[in-house]
Order: C-alpha cells, then sequence, then structure tokens
C-alpha cells in the first residue's frame, strides 16, 4: 500500500486538476497539504481522519462544483485501503 503521505497526496492533486484552478494546480495543492495535513493519530490506522480534514479544505477551497471529484477521490482512496488489507473481492494481495 502505499503510504498515508502519497495517498494523501493522490487524493489533493486529483480535486485540485479536475477542478481547474486559475492558479497553478501545483501551487494550490501545496497549499492545501501544507495548511491541512497532519499525521494520523496512532489509533487512525490507515489515515480516515486525515483524508476527511482534506476532503473538508478542498471542499472550502472549491465549492459545489468539486463535489463529484471529491467523492471519487475518496471512493479511490477508500478501495487502496480496502486493497492493502486484503479483503475479498479487492484485489488484494
Amino acid at each position: 500500500m502505499a503510504g498515508l503521505e502519497d495517498r494523501m497526496i493522490d487524493l489533493v492533486w486529483h480535486v485540485v486538476v479536475t477542478c481547474g484552478r486559475r492558479r497553478p494546480a501545483e501551487a494550490t495543492a501545496r497549499r492545501i497539504l501544507r495548511e491541512h495535513f497532519t499525521p494520523a493519530d496512532s489509533g487512525d490506522v490507515h489515515g480516515r481522519a486525515v483524508r476527511g480534514r482534506l476532503v473538508h479544505a478542498l471542499r472550502a477551497e472549491f465549492g459545489a462544483p468539486a463535489e463529484a471529484a471529491v467523492d471519487r477521490a475518496r471512493v479511490r482512496d477508500e478501495l487502496a485501503i480496502l486493497r492493502s488489507r486484503g479483503l475479498p473481492g479487492f484485489g488484494g494481495r
């Protein structure tokens, strides 16, 4: 499984690029990650709380037009978690 940092970069990048910002996408993604990414608590093994904070920040940044992109990014991340756990039907180990 990709590390939490890699997964969260993918999540933010997907939404920023999909929503097309006038400002350079890379700068926008960097700013969102810098301002809203904090390491996961020990009880949040898969980083769902971290993802929740980033999703909230993305929704605040892009508003309603970003809903579909945010939902797709969340589903992709959740599937990555399920695959890493080797659950049947999710292409795990």
